[in-house]
């Protein structure tokens, strides 16, 4: 999907990206708690693997539900996974 976007619509594709300009703010910490615990039931309830949280799209739509909140890259060789 995300090549069919870039390939037939890349005007589409050019905006959605031109608007995920980082915040140098960050989100509270009591708020990007909320924003873990409901990430981590969606991917519990629906069986999805843990690397949806690095797909670029999760993380635009994280961004336009919470601009402060950035999500921390996933941990390899058996440590901890967060989000």
């Amino acid at each position: 999907m995300h090549g069919h976007m870039r390939s037939k619509h890349p005007s589409v594709f050019k905006q959605s990206h031109a608007n995920s300009t980082p915040e140098q703010h960050s989100c509270p910490d009591s708020r990007a708690e909320k924003i873990i615990v409901a990430l981590a039931e969606v991917i519990i309830d629906n069986m999805l693997p843990l690397s949806i949280v690095e797909s670029d799209s999760l993380r635009r739509l994280l961004e336009l539900l919470e601009p402060q909140y950035k999500v921390r890259a996933m941990q390899t060789d058996n440590e901890q996974s967060v989000v």
